[in-house]
């Protein structure tokens, strides 16, 4: 098998929309594919794992991920002659010093369905040993990237093109690495695929060259290939979120008084304050490793530690409000419920900066315990609302509200919980941004009449979901 580059990539000319869509033969072609089913299979173990949002490959507790992909998507393409390139993307969410040995399975195992396989039932040729393999993940992977291998699949040359393949990603390593799922919208693995038409031999009686007619016909002008990867994933799965708070109101707040003779009410309202930075510090070996600029702040035990700030400028002081930490959870291991710790740094003069903080830069400011909290199983790909209690502005160091969060209980794995941070949104902009927020809702006096709350949003554009 050739290999190409994204500049070698021809796309062919658009079409009317009342016209089918033209492939050109002996044109070079780019297709991504998605998984039709991923799951990992953990050593003697009974529980099937392709519901989860994580493909774990590991060596200390034996860890094998598997991918299907369906090839009969790839229009017109039947034999393997025809196959130019091939790679696999994943993206890491863990570091590791090796990315993984990738293997083509063959060709009798790719009956499998991903909620139902396991080691104890998988069958034997899921475990067979390659002494070639089809492709091989660089050394030094890195959390929150793109990772991409090149594959040279063992097809018989031109020989008919399968319908179904299955990848195996497997590691020699303990300290293994841990890819999102196609369960995790926003980072899809990929199969990318490079691609030719064959050109057809020449008739003497033929009157025009021959050309290839895709599948289906398209709507309107578009390429019939899909543009080179990037470093975002350019096939996410639709999703809807249905359990958001509303962070954002349909009108704008006024403050205009309703009659000429009356004044402008002073009575503040709930307020919505977008986290202005955080991060996640690690102890032991990563204690001076820097995790400010992560999509995702990724709690487990207690030797990791999130820190957020708030500015709270925007709070009347005179008044006591009723303070909400929301956050968006991304990810939640097996045990059923962990609890959190939450408390604030009451150091007046304690600064950091998110892009250089690290466990040991952070320091001991004094800090004060508001209490605890629990994530549960459940939480999962939702925002949750936590109640952090009444304080005073004055409470706080110079308008700057710095809440930490620290896992209670000692590390077992299954404690674990992700959630996104402010740098979420650049990484991912086809969704919609949900930074960690701090509701503020003033506490007024009972006897006091209040007409019903408008929330009002300071620093924060409203964000559409965009639906691919």
């Amino acid at each position: 098998m050739g290999s190409c580059s994204a500049a070698d990539v021809t796309e062919s000319n658009t079409t009317e929309a009342s016209e089918p869509n033209v492939l050109v033969p002996g044109t070079l072609l780019l297709h991504s594919l998605p998984p039709i089913a991923d799951t990992f299979l953990e050593f003697n173990g009974t529980e099937a794992f392709g519901m989860r949002g994580r493909l774990k490959v590991d060596a200390d507790i034996e860890r094998t991920s598997l991918l299907k992909f369906d090839l009969s998507s790839l229009a017109n393409v039947t034999r393997t002659s025809e196959i130019v390139g091939m790679s696999l993307k994943l993206f890491s969410l863990t570091d590791s010093p090796y990315g993984g040995k990738i293997d083509l399975i063959d060709d009798v195992c790719n009956d499998w369905t991903e909620n139902y396989i396991t080691w104890n039932n998988a069958p034997e040729c899921f475990f067979q040993n390659y002494t070639v393999p089809s492709g091989e993940f660089e050394n030094n992977i890195l959390a929150y990237e793109w990772n991409e291998a090149v594959l040279f699949p063992d097809f018989d040359f031109d020989t008919v093109l399968p319908d179904l393949i299955t990848l195996r990603v497997t590691s020699t390593y303990a300290n293994g690495v841990t890819y999102a799922s196609k369960e995790n919208a926003t980072a899809v693995p990929q199969l990318v695929v490079y691609y030719t038409l064959p050109v057809p031999t020449a008739s003497p009686t033929s009157a025009a060259p021959t050309v290839f007619v895709s599948k289906a016909p398209t709507k309107s002008p578009s390429p019939s290939i899909e543009l080179p990867p990037t470093e975002i994933p350019t096939k996410i799965p639709s999703w809807s979120p249905t359990e958001w708070p509303t962070y954002y109101p349909t009108s704008t707040p006024t403050r205009n008084a309703t009659s000429p003779t009356s004044a402008p009410s002073d009575t503040p309202k709930t307020i919505i304050i977008p986290a202005s930075q955080d991060a996640m510090v690690r102890a032991g070996e990563f204690s001076d490793n820097r995790y400010g600029k992560d999509p995702f702040i990724a709690m487990q035990g207690q030797r990791r530690k999130a820190i957020i700030e708030f500015d709270l400028s925007s709070v009347k002081p005179s008044f006591e409000y009723q303070y909400y930490l929301q956050f968006f959870v991304t990810y939640v291991a097996s045990n059923n419920a962990r609890a959190v710790t939450a408390s604030y740094i009451t150091q007046q003069d304690y600064t950091w900066d998110e892009e250089t903080i690290s466990w040991n830069s952070m320091g001991e400011p004094t800090e004060e315990e508001i209490g605890w909290f629990s994530i549960f199983k459940n939480d999962e790909n939702k925002m949750v609302e936590i109640p952090i209690g009444n304080l005073f502005n004055s409470t706080v160091s110079g308008n700057r509200f710095i809440l930490t969060l620290t896992n209670s209980a000692i590390d077992t794995g299954g404690d674990k919980f992700d959630f996104r941070s402010t740098e979420f949104s650049e990484r991912f902009d086809s969704l919609a941004d949900s930074p960690p927020t701090l509701k503020a809702v003033p506490q007024l006096e009972e006897e006091e009449e209040v007409e019903e709350e408008e929330e009002e949003v300071f620093t924060v554009p409203q964000v559409e979901e965009e639906v691919l």
